[in-house]
């Protein structure tokens, strides 16, 4: 097995941080409550006043719902070939910062080849609702297990005992890893996109017999203290994304969310040649130097500014891209 560091292992080495960078997201705060949560921060939405999901983009043959009463939330999702009772099921778990509607354009096609295709809006996301989006709520309810008893949950609410496939990407990764490996009775088969499973957490080994304790990897803190001594300093994202300000930072960019996020989006992409892929030797802040700003931030910058569209002197070539090329 091929033990070299990747720039997808070293950029996501766990999603532990899962909630704090989901918090952090113009899409949704992304928090839950503690024992006993304030009403006004429970999040409730009238959908009549919205427009139809995907402002006309949804393909034919997708349609988009609600679903009452699982783990809690009412659920929205896209389905396809629910036309026909008795197909087996997919799961498509979306990443961050997604929605069910990033999974809009494989659904037809998977639905074709005879599956009942449910991609929800996972918690904390979309037009999902029945979380607590305060900063400072306990975030138990948010936790890999819990996350998979909305799996389970919402599958069970549409009728099927098993899933004959769930796929995940990214942060979704980690739902279904999880899901598959604590309930394989109910989750058949896996798939998973861009963000690789470490397995189960070890647990130190015959220490009681004079086995050394393994050596403790560094912490987020850590590596950030130690991206701040670089020229020019920098930052970690998921520790950025934790704080307080950053929703708002993201919320509210100067150039316009709708700027912000689509300038984000092909920053990251395969479109913009200025992305270079390639393994890096360790997870050292000199290594991870080498990261694009939009993991390994500048550190006097918040993410709307450091990339995605803040800097006058790039923005309008990358943003003139990016306009060309996203539909």
């Amino acid at each position: 097995m091929d033990k070299r560091l990747s720039f997808e292992t070293i950029v996501k080495p766990s999603r532990s941080a899962f909630l704090a960078t989901a918090a952090a997201a113009g899409l949704a705060r992304f928090a839950i409550a503690g024992s006993f949560p304030s009403r006004a921060d429970i999040v409730h939405t009238d959908f009549s006043t919205l427009p139809a999901y995907g402002n006309g983009t949804i393909p034919a043959g997708i349609r988009s719902r609600q679903v009452a009463n699982v783990n809690g939330m009412t659920v929205h999702i896209l389905e396809a070939g629910y036309e026909t009772s008795g197909r087996p099921a997919i799961l498509l778990l979306h990443g961050f910062p997604e929605l069910a509607y990033s999974w809009r354009k494989v659904m037809p096609s998977l639905a074709a080849a005879g599956y009942h295709v449910i991609a929800p809006d996972q918690r904390g996301y979309g037009r999902t609702t029945g979380w607590d989006d305060s900063y400072d709520a306990d975030p138990d309810l948010f936790r890999i297990l819990n996350m998979t008893r909305d799996a389970i949950g919402l599958v069970y609410a549409l009728g099927h005992r098993t899933v004959a496939m769930v796929v995940g990407h990214d942060a979704g990764a980690q739902v279904a890893c999880w899901s598959a490996l604590i309930r394989p009775d109910i989750f058949r088969s896996i798939t998973i996109m861009s963000s690789p499973f470490e397995g189960a957490p070890s647990l130190p080994f015959d220490t009681a017999n004079g086995a050394p304790m393994p050596r403790l990897a560094p912490t987020d803190d850590d590596l950030d203290a130690e991206l701040a001594k670089l020229s020019p300093p920098r930052k970690y994202y998921q520790n950025y994304q934790r704080t307080r300000a950053t929703n708002d930072d993201m919320l509210h960019a100067p150039q316009g969310l709708h700027a912000f996020f689509r300038a984000y989006y092909f920053y990251k992409s395969a479109d913009y040649k200025g992305n270079n892929p390639h393994p890096l030797k360790a997870r050292t802040a000199e290594e991870m130097s080498q990261i694009p700003t939009y993991y390994v931030m500048e550190k006097d910058k918040g993410m709307a500014a450091t990339g995605h569209g803040g800097d006058r002197a790039w923005r309008r070539p990358l943003l003139h891209s990016c306009r060309r090329r996203i539909t």
